[in-house]
């Protein structure tokens, strides 16, 4: 059976987003396949459309390539919420939104934005995570400024759209040695949350995150698990997340294994991770996989996962 987990280089999880049952036929693999096309195709023209409202001054295709609530990832890893729904950018536009923006960047030159890449790294049903890089350019056509980014694009009641942005510069590159050591503190957080899972150790669970800690899940929507560390112990203190974990138990689970933790971008507040997930059962045997893009943020110094897709 041909490796039907790889399309054109994109991680494809079947059926149900970010996990996928093991032993499916090679039928059902070339279905999921052509349906990945599909998705990514569908997902990477809300992106264009983003572009092309910006590069034609319009703000009804800008916005109409968002999703709601749409977030950014800023400086020292703290999220944001750009705009929180569809009204709020209707009523955005009718003052007049982003051509001050704009206007600002063309003070500096800016005639067009160019999208450079927009490779998909992960793609599901209602999700598609794209690695993104785009420069400016002047008059003269040169490129002046340039930016790397991981973009999530969801799809809400049928409509893709981007809904969340978190960049890196993409130039200069970091130094070798910075690299490595924000991978290796960033990966010591994704490994301290499947640590505190398999020892069942809510303390250590909890510690690996981040906050306010989003999930964005099935059809698109995004939600926060908590807002704050000591919302974390809070949730402590009431049990969790003790009765997801007896509900996995239930099922046979045991433990999860990573199985790859593949960085996408490296920066001093943030890396972002592709995921690979097995979990296992008492007889010591793989029932289910999964796959998703975490964001790890560095937040006054303490790396924590605060995005998991």
């Amino acid at each position: 059976m041909r490796n039907p987990g790889l399309v054109r280089g994109a991680l494809v999880i079947p059926f149900v987003l970010g996990v996928c049952r093991l032993g499916l036929l090679e039928s059902e693999w070339l279905a999921t396949a052509q349906s990945a096309q599909q998705w990514e195709r569908e997902a990477r023209g809300a992106i264009e459309l983003y572009f092309r409202g910006a590069n034609m001054r319009d703000p009804d295709a800008y916005y109409g390539g968002w999703n709601f609530p749409h977030y950014g990832v800023g400086g020292n890893g703290r999220i944001t919420t750009s705009v929180a729904s569809r009204e709020d950018a209707q009523e955005l536009i009718r003052k007049g939104e982003p051509r001050p923006a704009w206007k600002a960047m063309e003070r500096e030159g800016w005639v067009r934005t160019s999208l450079d890449l927009a490779e998909a790294v992960l793609v599901g049903p209602d999700k598609v995570h794209f690695k993104i890089v785009w420069s400016r350019h002047n008059a003269s056509g040169a490129a002046y400024r340039s930016e790397a980014g991981l973009w999530i694009v969801t799809r809400q009641d049928g409509h893709w759209g981007l809904q969340l942005r978190s960049g890196v510069p993409a130039a200069p590159a970091p130094s070798a040695q910075d690299a490595q050591e924000w991978e290796r503190e960033a990966r010591a957080a994704v490994e301290l949350n499947f640590r505190g899972a398999n020892t069942r150790d809510p303390g250590a669970y909890w510690r690996a995150f981040n906050f306010p800690l989003y999930s964005i899940g099935n059809s698109g929507r995004i939600t926060v698990r908590a807002e704050s560390r000591e919302s974390a112990q809070e949730l402590i203190r009431k049990g969790e997340p003790w009765p997801v974990w007896k509900g996995m138990e239930k099922e046979g689970w045991t433990r999860t294994s990573l199985d790859l933790a593949e960085p996408v971008h490296v920066a001093s507040d943030r890396v972002h991770f592709k995921i690979v997930w097995t979990r296992y059962n008492t007889k010591g045997e793989a029932y289910q996989s999964g796959a998703g893009v975490w964001i790890v943020t560095r937040q006054d110094g303490r790396w924590g996962v605060q995005v998991q897709s």
